[in-house]
């Protein structure tokens, strides 16, 4: 047998149908054909008595190779890839050119053509040209110069590099083959190669960075040599006075490029592929400074991450609010290059699309405002709608969907007594009058501390909102937004929120919890919450036309809100699967930065003047780089 060509497959229809298709003209007794089936979820079978099959339980690509080696007798080994092609003249072209030269290996010319049939690539050899790649597709190996060199099974893919790299070539004759003869396939969705540039397989990529690499650097080496028997390791320098590293890995010049990992010394040339797994994904295209959205994923977050591994996932975000969720979960801004696998995600806005990056098993689809004229319609291409009460619910109509009221996940503050005859009055609200959003109560608010002051009642009232409100009577005092407001609350006597909608308000169930009464308008939702007037507040109606005076007796009482049933209804939702808990919350601090440059962790470019959040570890060594300054918040 002159030469056997071996062809792992791993679920690779329709594809290997193709490349066997390919071979069936070509057929002689000089060849043989084995396609090691690596345990695929369907079996494999042959149309044709000429194609051998052995399979096996799923071993990764090295093992199936190593299985085809020991499971073959040709003077020579060609590995063909399930979803590559050779051209019709391959057999004829490969045994001339074997006969005539008695290589001990072929280099081979190749192309490489996407889902259209168009070529991408194409890299063809001079005569006694060399190839620059590791593939072992573009080479056929003299079964007696292998020897017992295999492929590395630690190694989930990388595994040419890692071969070709403990192959003496000096000791080889080469022959060149100047026609096409291996066609890859770029299109095929989640192929290993593709896998293994998103960071999806066990095996990464591992740039070593060093300006200038000195001899007194021996434990490099050593290192290096280790890591490479489960990574593909590339050495990128200016000056290597280490000639032995070239043994272990590649090394280059400094050039743009990606890895998975960097260690060494800072850099602005390689971009960092992150891939991230979890069981939970929650996501915002971009929060605000607070709101019930924002509220919401921080008390999920904060609740639910005992009992899940939670990603919080945003397009943008403010330095405070990552903050905060840091504590709880692991953050990340989004970009469409990183993989992000999970079993569900929670998308919060029915204005956002699932970003393409995200693989994920199950989808909900929060509905955390009512319908009105403006608004769009929930979503209906998710797995599970969950509306924040049954008055967001009946406004929609939305017969499918399941009310989850939003936890609450408030520090303990406990209730301080007003002991002055001034009313202290407190709210917390975007505030947005603008016809094309849900009145959130400013005019009502103007009116309301109007009213006091025509009867006589002394108030201080403050408001958290985004920006001031315009010809306010002086005893209405504006404080610019914060996500915490628990301390203001439980000085208060009354929370107030005169809002014309409203599909849950955590300021009012907060404010309940702390033992502080509420002031609201006559809306459904806050019936759902338990506010009973006279009792716990007061209800006024729209109009504002009520007795004012009647604030003046502050009801005192004692509230509950079941955050228990909340968790056991997220739990039938997203499963119970057990949490690896990983994440560490780090100390973080804050930055600026003070020379433009790529950072290899955030995989993007950070600009002069630019604040972020750091963990403290980083923000130390980018501030002994020069990039950025460390800023006490």
């Amino acid at each position: 047998m002159k030469l056997s060509i071996i062809i792992p497959a791993y679920n690779a229809e329709p594809y290997i149908e193709h490349l066997i298709q390919r071979l069936k003209p070509q057929i002689c007794d000089d060849i043989e054909v084995l396609v090691v089936d690596d345990g695929s979820k369907m079996p494999y079978l042959p149309p044709y008595e000429w194609v051998r099959v052995i399979r096996q339980e799923n071993k990764g690509l090295a093992g199936a190779r190593n299985t085809g080696i020991e499971n073959t007798s040709g003077e020579y080994i060609h590995f063909i890839d399930a979803d590559d092609l050779v051209p019709e003249n391959y057999v004829e072209y490969i045994l001339k050119l074997l006969g005539a030269e008695d290589p001990d290996y072929v280099e081979l010319s190749w192309k490489s053509f996407d889902e259209k049939g168009g070529v991408k690539f194409d890299y063809k050899l001079k005569e006694g040209e060399a190839l620059t790649n590791p593939s072992a597709c573009t080479r056929i190996f003299k079964r007696s110069f292998l020897g017992k060199l295999r492929f590395n099974e630690k190694k989930d893919t990388a595994e040419d590099e890692d071969l070709y790299r403990r192959i003496d070539w000096s000791k080889g004759k080469r022959a060149t083959a100047t026609e096409y003869m291996y066609f890859y396939r770029t299109s095929t969705p989640n192929s290993l190669s593709k896998k293994y540039r998103r960071g999806q397989t066990k095996t990464k990529r591992i740039i070593y960075y060093y300006d200038h690499i000195t001899k007194d650097m021996k434990d490099l080496v050593k290192e290096v040599r280790e890591e490479r028997e489960k990574n593909e390791v590339v050495i990128m320098t200016r000056i290597n006075d280490l000639p032995e590293l070239e043994k272990y890995a590649a090394v280059i010049q400094p050039m743009g490029t990606y890895a998975h990992e960097v260690r060494g010394e800072e850099n602005t040339y390689v971009e960092v592929v992150t891939s991230y797994k979890t069981q939970v994904v929650i996501y915002l295209s971009r929060p605000f400074a607070f709101g019930g959205r924002e509220t919401f994923i921080l008390n999920f977050c904060k609740t639910m991450a005992k009992h899940y591994d939670i990603i919080a996932l945003f397009d943008n975000i403010s330095i405070d609010y990552e903050a905060r969720l840091m504590q709880y979960v692991q953050v990340v801004r989004n970009s469409r290059r990183i993989p992000i696998m999970c079993d569900t995600i929670i998308v919060n806005s029915v204005y956002d699309q699932i970003p393409a990056n995200v693989s994920y098993k199950k989808s909900v689809q929060m509905v955390h405002g009512c319908q009105s004229s403006t608004a769009r319609s929930i979503p209906a291409d998710k797995d599970v709608t969950v509306c924040v009460s049954q008055a967001v619910k009946d406004s929609f109509g939305a017969e499918d969907a399941i009310v989850i009221r939003n936890m609450t996940a408030s520090e303990k503050v406990e209730k301080k007594p007003n002991k002055s005859k001034t009313l202290k009055l407190i709210t917390a609200s975007r505030l947005d009058t603008d016809p094309k959003w849900e009145d959130k109560g400013a005019k009502r608010m103007i009116q309301l501390a109007k009213m006091l002051e025509e009867k006589g009642i002394a108030y201080e009232w403050g408001y958290f909102a985004e920006s001031p409100l315009t010809d306010t009577p002086e005893g209405l005092v504006f404080h610019k937004a914060t996500s915490n407001i628990s301390k203001y609350i439980a000085e208060a006597d009354y929370l107030v929120q005169l809002s014309s909608a409203e599909a849950f308000c955590y300021s009012v169930v907060e404010a309940l919890e702390i033992g502080t009464a509420v002031i609201v308008t006559d809306l459904p939702v806050f019936k759902e919450l338990k506010v009973e007037d006279g009792k716990n507040g007061y209800i006024v109606p729209l109009d504002m036309n009520f007795d004012v005076k009647k604030l003046k007796k502050v009801p005192t009482f004692k509230y509950s809100y079941n955050n228990g049933v909340l968790v056991s209804q997220w739990k039938r939702i997203l499963g119970n699967t057990k949490p690896e808990h990983t994440y560490k919350p780090e100390c973080m601090k804050l930055v600026k930065v003070v020379k433009t440059y790529r950072d290899i962790r955030l995989n993007r470019i950070l600009k002069t003047g630019e604040r972020l959040m750091m963990p403290e570890d980083r923000a130390r060594s980018c501030a002994e780089a020069g990039f950025v300054e460390i800023e006490e918040v």
